[in-house]
């Protein structure tokens, strides 16, 4: 890939998202294509970008039934926050968006604001698709990958801190993530402090683990991913999994303050079992 320029695709409409892979590789680029923003955003920070194409609505993760608007503007947010640099007035890594919704003024008026530099309408245009992205590349000078190297620089992602000074809300618990907040469910909170104990261990929660088969879906992840939104934002996911069961917190999420003492007072025998083994964990304890 390297002569070449490297995109992120973001579609769950497969037949789109082929029509869309074949515009990139008519421009030089070859296609990192996902249909969800939670991969798209791991993949992020893994690898470079020169451009990205993202469809408005789609879906927040793998396991997610259906696409929504919050989680495109979420993707769009997660692009430019890693690439803000300006070349001539314009962003130096171009977001096109696709979608169906862009003829709806609040939506397309938002993704705008978020940091799209173009939203196109569909049904797509192969010709208009293809112009845009070129003029968009232009634009930057960068039509050419060799233009896109050095320039290209993948901006460093803030640390995100998990921490939870112990504060309840009747039955809930307040965890902060970064400068945002969310109030969890006991169930939700076992499990994320399953996912806070693998991330200072360097290992990973397997759904086998907590009573699930391996042929089953994991709803109770997407319910904690939910209750997170108040935090984070929508569409934007701090758990990363695979299709074989693994789930695991991003590289950008540290373990920050955590209330133990308050935590082991609960009631909740599962709690007060993974507070202790988060304790040790931090400490360093096996």
């Amino acid at each position: 890939m390297s002569g070449r320029h490297r995109v992120l695709v973001v579609e769950d409409e497969k037949a789109t998202a082929e029509d869309l892979c074949e515009i990139v590789r008519a421009l030089d680029g070859d296609p990192i294509v996902f249909d969800n923003a939670a991969d798209a955003c791991t993949e992020l920070d893994r690898t470079p970008i020169c451009f990205a194409v993202l469809d408005l609505q789609i879906k927040v993760s793998p396991d997610s039934i259906r696409g929504t608007v919050a989680a495109g503007t979420g993707i769009v947010r997660e692009v430019r926050r890693r690439y803000p640099d300006y070349v001539g007035g314009c962003h130096s890594v171009p977001i096109i968006v696709v979608s169906g919704h862009a003829k709806e003024a609040e939506p397309a008026v938002q993704v705008m604001k978020d940091g799209a530099d173009d939203v196109l309408q569909k049904p797509l245009e192969e010709v208009l698709v293809t112009t845009r992205l070129r003029e968009a590349l232009e634009r930057v000078g960068r039509l050419r990958h060799s233009q896109c190297t050095p320039p290209t620089r993948l901006a460093t992602a803030p640390t995100l801190v998990i921490s939870i000074p112990g504060e309840r809300t009747k039955t809930r618990t307040r965890v902060n993530i970064g400068a945002g907040t969310a109030t969890l469910t006991n169930a939700n909170l076992r499990l994320l402090l399953r996912l806070m104990i693998a991330k200072v261990k360097r290992t990973r929660v397997h759904k086998v683990d907590l009573g699930y088969e391996s042929d089953q879906g994991f709803k109770q992840a997407t319910v904690l991913r939910d209750a997170l939104v108040p935090a984070l934002g929508e569409g934007v996911n701090i758990l990363v999994n695979e299709h074989g069961g693994e789930y695991w917190l991003r590289d950008d999420v540290t373990i920050g303050e955590c209330a133990f003492d308050t935590l082991l007072k609960l009631g909740d025998h599962g709690i007060k079992e993974l507070a202790l083994a988060l304790r040790g964990a931090l400490a360093g304890k096996p």
